[in-house]
């Protein structure tokens, strides 16, 4: 079986992908430009808010430009492609026998630190931490979740980038709730009454209805992403039982392992300098002594 794993129906399955993702960043993106036409057209900020708000706006759509349109670590990403070369070059690798059993639940899977497992949909194997994505069709480096927002999944290459998008969605959102004028964010809410008796104009309505909802859904989403990212885990890790081997003593270290050094360019959806692959992680103590191997490690088959 080779390590590559190449599915003759790969490439097409992943071009039907970029088209859905592309009419679904249409849609998303349409609600944004929708809320900010209302910003504009229909309230009256001042300039100083309107100067901010679009400064956060304009952040929130290149975060999910990003997050949408980065290969979040898919066998067709450059470091997927480096590892496999890595492998096939590793003459001392130990390669195991396929065995013939169903996969296991997620939440049973646990931690198999420093371990290649092997998908048995792909057909391949696969760094540490990874997954398969059934959604599309392939495993994704240190896969978080599958996002519907993105049509895609959040992974080890774009997962910096859909932090960032929750986190400048909510900044715009709160400005854009604070800074209304004429109508207010309340009185733009009052609306609903006033059509009881008149004909007001409902946009002001919707757009302060959207940016709470959005406001909700997207802060929540920061501060559940930043939990995991403090602690070095995913949300698909979070199903997994025992002691954590990739957690970090510092939480800052764990995050500086995912967004890269704390500056400026924290705040950029780019990869910061010197980005490791994502196919293999540092472990802490616990999770070095339960690693069975030190350099060449046995593909492990039939994992999740």
């Amino acid at each position: 079986m080779s390590s590559q794993g190449v599915l003759p129906s790969g490439e097409p399955r992943q071009g039907r992908f970029t088209i859905f993702r592309m009419i679904i960043a249409s849609v998303v993106l349409s609600i944004y430009f929708g809320e900010w036409f209302i910003y504009h057209v229909y309230c009256t900020p001042v300039i100083s808010w309107t100067i901010a708000f679009n400064f956060v706006f304009l952040m929130a759509i290149w975060s999910y430009l990003a997050a949408s349109f980065t290969d979040p670590g898919t066998r067709w990403s450059k470091e997927w492609e480096a590892w496999i070369v890595l492998r096939a070059n590793d003459c001392s690798r130990e390669t195991a026998e396929v065995e013939e059993q169903d996969d296991e639940p997620r939440r049973r899977a646990g931690w198999k630190p420093g371990a290649v497992t092997w998908c048995k949909k792909c057909r391949a194997e696969r760094p540490e931490r990874s997954h398969h994505c059934s959604d599309c069709g392939t495993c994704v480096l240190r896969m978080d979740h599958h996002c519907p927002w993105i049509a895609g999944c959040i992974g080890w290459r774009n997962h910096k980038a859909f932090l960032l998008l929750n986190l400048w969605s909510f900044l715009a959102c709160l400005t854009f709730l604070v800074s209304l004028r004429s109508p207010n964010s309340l009185e733009a809410l009052n609306i609903l009454k006033m059509a009881l008796t008149t004909e007001p104009n409902m946009l002001p309505f919707f757009g302060v209805t959207g940016a709470w909802l959005f406001l909700l859904v997207t802060g929540g989403m920061f501060c559940q992403s930043l939990f995991q990212a403090l602690r070095n885990t995913t949300a698909i890790e979070e199903l997994f039982s025992g002691e954590n081997p990739y957690r970090m003593h510092s939480d800052l270290d764990n995050l500086r392992q995912l967004i890269g050094p704390i500056g400026w360019k924290t705040l950029l959806p780019i990869p910061y300098m010197n980005r490791p692959p994502g196919t293999s992680f540092p472990l802490n103590e616990h999770g070095a002594s339960s690693c069975t191997t030190s350099l060449h490690v046995k593909a492990s088959y039939g994992a999740v």
